[in-house]
């Protein structure tokens, strides 16, 4: 099979990827339910670069020795151990996989695969995300930063939203922030709420303040009265509204936060809440299944009315229908994962926990990143580490898949560049500890 498949890849001077200007290539492509498509590369070996980072962190906790497989498209498979940095790299056809495994010090193992890449790749993994798929921002103390607001009339107290959190504070001059690595920004926007006992009453905002440490800003704007936002959605799935479906009902939640995703959070349908320059609106759309999509939208701090058209928003959908998806086998090593609907995105990922041994005490976490979501064959493993590939006598116990898809990603040959990223960049995590990423536009299908 895999000489036919390379003989055709060659033939046809492309690989699996497809070219920038065919189908799917791109957001609003021709509609098909596929990934952005890369950018097109002559059918000849060259060389792929791989980094894998924070191997000896106390999340990643990887034995020395670190394995990353390269599986080209004709069947070669090469084993590289990568150097006391993490790094590895392998000559391969477009269309070949890498696979990164971590045998942890505690006698489990994570493995992390990025398939169809392509000659030129400087991909980056960070073995701190590879068991649980998160990792924290810093959070080691970077100083801090002072601020000044006027004082509301009706105010007994003020909350200061900043890039790290907030502070609450009843004085109106030099106000602590203190900051963490993990948030610092070059640029902030600050957002003052007075209130009193009634809640919330009138805001503020300093936006785009430079950051220096032990610096500090005077807010100069005047007090506004609350934004009052009313949030629609329209266009919902048919099977939301079929009864006989399993998936019905479904049902439509709206976050508001501002300045952003780590600010205050108003919600429901229609609100009363603090405005600024920006907000950001994160919608969740569940079904009664394991399925799911969230779209974070940044939009207009002040704006009184916000509508979503699930009709164009929507992604393709994984598992309908199904309790239990992905549906995991040991025995052919695979994943199976139905998808139905259309539209482009940038990057798919699933991933599987599995357990074996007497008493199933061994655990491995194996996450796949591609170009396509559906069913997935795990990659074949050079002899020195096959043993971590799945086996007819392991237990599932957790499966996940997401397809992802932002304006602040170019496609999949954008995203498989740091994959953990820019999958971080679709969930817009509102988590206070997460890191922040870019995109103004983002949106993720889920099953889990």
């Amino acid at each position: 099979m895999r000489a036919l498949a390379l003989a055709a890849l060659v033939a046809c001077g492309g690989h699996s990827g497809g070219t920038a200007d065919g189908p799917g290539g791109g957001d609003g492509g021709d509609g098909s339910a596929m990934a952005d498509a890369s950018i097109d590369v002559p059918f000849v070996r060259g060389t792929v670069h791989v980094q894998v980072t924070n191997a000896t962190s106390t999340a990643a906790s990887c034995a020395p020795t670190l394995h990353v497989a390269f599986d080209d498209v004709d069947g070669t498979i090469t084993d590289v151990i990568a150097d006391g940095s993490g790094n590895a790299q392998a000559d391969v056809f477009p269309g070949a996989s890498v696979t990164a495994v971590c045998a942890r010090t505690s006698g489990n193992y994570t493995m992390v695969t990025v398939q169809d890449i392509e000659p030129g790749d400087a991909i980056v993994l960070d073995a701190a995300r590879f068991f649980t798929g998160t990792q924290p921002a810093d959070q080691t103390a970077a100083g801090s930063f002072k601020i000044s607001y006027p004082a509301d009339s009706g105010a007994t107290s003020y909350t200061i939203y900043y890039p790290c959190g907030n502070v609450i504070a009843t004085q109106t001059s030099n106000i602590s922030l203190p900051m963490k690595a993990g948030c610092l920004l070059p640029t902030m926007d600050l957002v003052v709420v007075a209130g009193n006992n009634t809640g919330p009453i009138a805001y503020a905002e300093a936006s785009n303040v430079a950051f220096a440490n032990n610096g500090s800003t005077t807010v100069t704007d005047t007090w506004h009265p609350l934004v009052s936002l009313a949030a629609s959605s329209a266009n919902s799935p048919a099977f939301c509204a079929d009864s006989a479906n399993p998936d019905y009902p479904c049902s439509v939640d709206f976050q508001r936060y501002v300045p952003d995703l780590h600010g205050f959070r108003a919600m429901g349908t229609t609100t009363s809440a603090p405005g600024a320059a920006t907000a950001t609106i994160q919608t969740q759309l569940t079904t009664n299944g394991p399925e799911y999509q969230v779209f974070t939208d940044v939009v207009d701090g002040t704006a009184s009315a916000y509508s979503i058209d699930f009709a164009t928003a929507a992604l393709p959908w994984m598992c309908q229908g199904a309790p239990q998806c992905p549906m995991f086998s040991g025995t052919d090593a695979t994943l199976t994962i139905p998808v139905n609907g259309t539209g482009s995105y940038d990057l798919f990922e699933t991933d599987v926990t599995y357990s074996r041994g007497p008493s199933f005490t061994t655990i491995y976490v194996w996450r796949i990143f591609g170009p396509t979501a559906g069913d997935v064959t795990f990659p074949q493993l050079p002899a020195s580490i096959a043993s971590v590939r799945p086996t007819s006598a392991d237990r599932q116990s957790v499966t996940h898949a997401r397809i992802c898809e932002s304006d602040a990603l170019a496609g999949w040959h954008a995203a498989r560049q740091n994959p953990f990223d820019s999958l971080a960049t679709c969930l817009q995590s509102t988590d206070p500890t997460a890191p922040r990423y870019g995109g103004t536009h983002d949106r993720v299908s889920a099953s889990q």
